[in-house]
């Protein structure tokens, strides 16, 4: 699939979970969420992974 089919398909995806979502600005394959905890100074996962997407609605 070509980057145009691709991109039209995931935001046929996201429109789905928010229609206002109008273009998908950029994308990661992977990203993952940490939080940092003052009190330790270092930072904590918070379970999140996956394809992450910047969109504009």
């Amino acid at each position: 699939m070509d980057l145009v089919a691709r991109k039209k398909l995931n935001l046929e995806v996201l429109k789905r979970h928010d229609p206002n979502i109008c273009d998908i600005l950029d994308q990661s394959a992977h990203a993952v969420v940490y939080k940092f905890d003052t009190e330790k100074t270092s930072w904590e996962k918070l379970g999140y992974e996956g394809v992450i997407f910047l969109t504009q609605g």
